[in-house]
C-alpha cells in the first residue's frame, strides 16, 4: 500500500492546520516504514499515527520522558520496572514514539528488536530503533498486555479502547477522534484507489498481509505473531460471509468516519452573551460612577477607586452568572459530542455494517543475526 503525498499533506493540514519542515520529514519517515513494511490495514497505521502524535507533544518524533533528574527519583528501586541498580530511575527514564521505562523493558525489547537498550538508552531516540520498539509493544501487547488487535480486527474498530494497549485510558477520547481522522487522510491519499474494487471479481484473496512475489520481504516484526520463526499460518476471517472477495458495489471511501463537526453558530453565541454580559454593567457602572466624580468639585484618588468599586460591583455578579453558565455549556456541548461520537464508532464496527470478506495471510519472523527481521513465504 503506497500514499500519494501531495494528496496526503493537503489533507493532513486541512485536519490538523500549518505543519514545520521538521514534521514534515518525521512523518514521512513514517510513512515509508508502513509502506515498505507492507502494512496492510490502514486502521492500524492511522492508530499509530494518532498515539505518536500525542506521545511526541506533536512532533512526530522520538523524545523524552519530560521532566527534571529529580523527577525520575520516583522510579529508583522499583522491582515493577526493574530498576536495580542507583541511578537506573534516571538513565531508564522513557525514550521513544511511546516512552519505554525501566530497565526491564529495554532489556526485554533489546532482546527483541535486536538492539542493547541497557549499555545505551538512547538507542531507542533513533527513529529506526523507536519504531521498531511502536510496533512490537502495540501489535504484539509488550506495552501492557494488551495488543491492537485486541480492539481493531474484523469484527470492530475501537480507537477509544485501544488505548489500554499504551497507557489505560488516559486522553483515550482525544486520541481516537485524532485517529479517525488519519483513517480519513490515508484512504483519500492511497496511491491506487480503484485496486480493490478492479479485482472484485477476482477468486484470488483480497488483504493479504506480506506478500512479495519472488523475494523474501522484510517487515516489522510486530506484524507478526509471537511464535518463533519459519512458520507460515494462513487464516480466514469473514465479517460476513460472501462469495467474492470485494463485493462490486465496494469502495475505498464508504467506511470513512469523521468526528463531530465543531459547533460555529453556538459559539459565537456563547462569545456575544459574554461580550454583552460584561460591558453593558461595564458601562453602566462607569456612568454611574462619573456622576458622583464632581460633586465636590473636584476629582481625588478616592473618587477614582469608587469608580472602579462601582463597576466591580455591577460586573461581578454578572460575570459569576456568565461563568458557570459558559461552563454548563462546554460541559453538556462536550458530553453530546462525545456520545454521538462513540455511538458512531460502535454502529461503524458493528458487523451488519460491513459486507467485505477479507483473507490474511500472516508469515512468521525470523531473526538474522544483525537483529534484523525478515520473512519467508
Amino acid at each position: 500500500m503506497n500514499f500519494n503525498r501531495k494528496t496526503f499533506w493537503e489533507n493532513y493540514r486541512a485536519e490538523f492546520g500549518r505543519v514545520t519542515q521538521k514534521q514534515v520529514k518525521a512523518v514521512e519517515f513514517l510513512l515509508d516504514r508502513f509502506e515498505s513494511d507492507g502494512w496492510k490495514d490502514i486502521r492500524l497505521i492511522a492508530y499509530c499515527f494518532s498515539t505518536i502524535k500525542h506521545e511526541t507533544a506533536n512532533t512526530f518524533e522520538p523524545i523524552y520522558e519530560r521532566g527534571a533528574k529529580s523527577y525520575f527519583d520516583k522510579y529508583e528501586g522499583r522491582k515493577s520496572l526493574g530498576n536495580t541498580q542507583k541511578g537506573d530511575g534516571y538513565k531508564f527514564r522513557g525514550r521513544g514514539f511511546v516512552q519505554i521505562t525501566g530497565r526491564a523493558n529495554h532489556i526485554k525489547l533489546g532482546k527483541i528488536i535486536g538492539a542493547d537498550l541497557v549499555s545505551n538508552p538512547n538507542l531507542a531516540l533513533k527513529p529506526e530503533i523507536a519504531f521498531e520498539i511502536l510496533v512490537v509493544g502495540m501489535l504484539r501487547g509488550l506495552f501492557t498486555g494488551k495488543k491492537l488487535s485486541d480492539y481493531i480486527n474484523s469484527e470492530k474498530t475501537d480507537y477509544k479502547s485501544a488505548r489500554r494497549i499504551v497507557n489505560g485510558t488516559d486522553k483515550d477520547i482525544l486520541i481516537a477522534s485524532i485517529a479517525v481522522k488519519f483513517e480519513s487522510i490515508l484512504k483519500n491519499s492511497i496511491a491506487q484507489r480503484s485496486e480493490a474494487v478492479a479485482t472484485a471479481g477476482s477468486t484470488k484473496p483480497q488483504g493479504v498481509a506480506v506478500e512479495s512475489p519472488g523475494n523474501d520481504s522484510s517487515v516489522s516484526p510486530a506484524l507478526n505473531s509471537e511464535s518463533d520463526g519459519g512458520q507460515v499460518a494462513d487464516q480466514i476471517t469473514n465479517i460476513n460471509s460472501g462469495e467474492k472477495a470485494v463485493p462490486d458495489n465496494f469502495v475505498p471511501d464508504t467506511k470513512t468516519m469523521d468526528a463531530p463537526p465543531k459547533a460555529g453558530v453556538s459559539e459565537k453565541l456563547g462569545r456575544w452573551a459574554a461580550y454583552l454580559g460584561l460591558g453593558v454593567p461595564s458601562v453602566a457602572g462607569i456612568g454611574q460612577a462619573t456622576k458622583q466624580l464632581y460633586d465636590d468639585g473636584t476629582i481625588s484618588p478616592a473618587d477614582i477607586f469608587r469608580v472602579i468599586a462601582a463597576v466591580f460591583n455591577l460586573v461581578l455578579p454578572y460575570s459569576v452568572y456568565i461563568i458557570f453558565g459558559f461552563i454548563g455549556y462546554k460541559i453538556i456541548k462536550e458530553g453530546l459530542k462525545q456520545i454521538s461520537f462513540m455511538l458512531r464508532m460502535w454502529l461503524n464496527a458493528s458487523p451488519s455494517h460491513h459486507d467485505v470478506q477479507i483473507s490474511v495471510k500472516e508469515v512468521m519472523p525470523q531473526q538474522t543475526e544483525k537483529g534484523i527481521f525478515s520473512f519467508t513465504q
